[in-house]
């Protein structure tokens, strides 16, 4: 994919964004150029079925403002603001700003209908955000060409084995692009054209997953606890079994010996709220 005759493949998939991902509204463009069949010689290896370069619009295929918006389903809007003008000292500028957003609409998917998964209802989990901004400027040979894009898009789909139904599933795609060509024709036959180019792609996932536990109770070991009052060890690894089966939802026992004289839990800081595992063979850790 080419704007303008550059090259815009990120540098991490190879492959060029289409939709909201795309570096240009469609509103600013010329044309489209298309040449079918590989081009990997000129443009890369993964130019194997045909190459797209998309030329831009210049301040004089405008010469004015233009403002255009949209409103539809699912609390849909749209906007979108172009300058382009070509000065008399033959300086030509186009600027251009679009902005989307989108609450997007309810999904069903019957691998996941079931009362646990909201019988397979994706809920609110469809939502867009996107922006888009365009610049260009050009002066005889000379053209700085400058593009960004952010989206910022909710999964509903529950990829990569993701919860289900859940609004924190996302990704962040944000890609710029700096461009400086100088192009001069000598002749009808015979022309130059030098780029300086800068171009940065980010992607950015939050994934939440769920994670199910073949167990519903968690053993504290009578070697852990038989020493919690004399081994700072044994009471620490007692206290982080306990705070992993809170965080959990887990229940956790704590398999102790009964007292005799040996034992000073009372007395002891270490054991002060594992009292009770000293008194108890058995004692469920939600009462300690």
């Amino acid at each position: 994919m080419l704007i303008d005759g550059r090259r815009i493949n990120d540098p991490i998939f190879d492959s060029s964004g289409i939709g909201r991902t795309f570096l240009v509204d469609v509103e600013t463009l010329d044309r489209v150029e298309l040449i079918r069949g590989p081009s990997s010689s000129l443009y890369g290896a993964n130019a194997f079925f045909g190459v797209v370069n998309v030329i831009t619009k210049r301040g004089r295929d405008l010469e004015g403002v233009e403002v255009a918006a949209a409103y539809g389903r699912f609390d849909t809007v749209e906007g979108r603001a172009t300058y382009g003008k070509r000065f008399d000292n033959g300086v030509e500028l186009l600027l251009s700003g679009t902005y989307f957003e989108t609450n997007g609409d309810d999904h069903f998917y019957p691998d996941f209908d079931d009362p646990t998964t909201n019988n397979g209802v994706a809920a609110g989990v469809d939502d867009e955000e996107a922006d888009n901004l365009f610049a260009k400027l050009s002066y005889q040979d000379f053209t700085l060409t400058g593009a960004y894009y952010s989206r910022d898009k909710t999964i509903p789909t529950a990829a990569w084995d993701t919860a289900f139904n859940d609004p924190r599933t996302g990704t962040v795609d944000e890609h710029t692009y700096l461009n400086v060509s100088y192009e001069h024709t000598f002749s009808r036959h015979l022309g130059t054209r030098a780029d300086l180019f800068y171009q940065h792609y980010d992607y950015f996932g939050d994934y939440v997953y769920v994670v199910q536990l073949p167990i519903d109770e968690l053993k504290i070991d009578r070697s852990f606890v038989r020493d919690i009052h004399v081994e700072e060890a044994d009471s620490t690894i007692v206290k982080t079994i306990l705070a992993m089966g809170q965080r959990l939802n887990l229940k956790v026992v704590a398999e102790g010996a009964k007292r005799n004289g040996s034992w000073n839990c009372s007395n002891n800081r270490a054991a002060t709220n594992f009292k009770a595992i000293c008194f108890l063979s058995r004692y469920p850790a939600k009462n300690l």
